[in-house]
């Protein structure tokens, strides 16, 4: 059985297989179609990349991951980790940029980030909390062409039903998270 596997930035592969943030800021790859996201409604697997990442696209003060998957040991021998599985728990379009910077003082990414991110094509950003299943081990699969490129999900031969995974976060810790976003996304529109 395939699945799809969301490529995202290494860092922040990092901070959601340590707890340390629960959602991702999306608007899309060029070669993504709209409504990309509901495309992985039974779950994806983090695919960690430094494509357009930069040290400086993540919040000052916010210290780097434990296993930030560096570029060198991003791969090894052709192949690429991938550390963890998430399901999608909640979908909020963010249409005021005042409220995704809200959103992002409390997270690792910086304001210019946010901000080209939401202006992009047109005004608007969503905002997936994700439930984070880290894999145990970590699973090393074989880098493939044609996952290449500026999109966000591909295919991938993972079954997760078959790979052992844990919740990073319990339920209350998790619900904590949650309700602390929706907080400050108020009022925004539930997708």
């Amino acid at each position: 059985m395939s699945s799809q596997a969301l490529k995202e930035w290494a860092s922040i592969c990092g901070f959601l297989t340590e707890g340390k943030l629960i959602a991702l800021l999306r608007k899309g790859g060029l070669a993504d179609q709209p409504g990309f996201f509901a495309s992985a409604d039974g779950g994806f697997w983090l695919h960690p990349t430094h494509f357009h990442e930069q040290r400086a696209s993540l919040r000052e003060g916010w210290p780097m991951p434990a296993q930030p998957f560096e570029s060198e040991a991003l791969k090894r021998s052709g192949e690429v980790p991938i550390p963890a599985f998430c399901r999608v728990t909640g979908s909020y379009q963010i249409q005021r940029l005042d409220t995704a910077l809200r959103y992002a003082a409390i997270s690792p990414y910086s304001d210019e980030v946010v901000t080209t991110r939401f202006n992009y094509r047109q005004p608007g950003i969503f905002l997936h909390t994700v439930r984070v299943y880290r894999a145990s081990p970590i699973l090393w699969v074989q880098d493939l062409p044609q996952w290449a490129g500026c999109k966000s999900f591909h295919e991938i031969d993972i079954d997760p039903r078959e790979i052992p995974h844990q919740a990073v976060l319990d339920d209350p810790a998790y619900r904590r998270e949650v309700l602390r976003i929706e907080e400050i996304l108020q009022p925004t529109a539930l997708v």
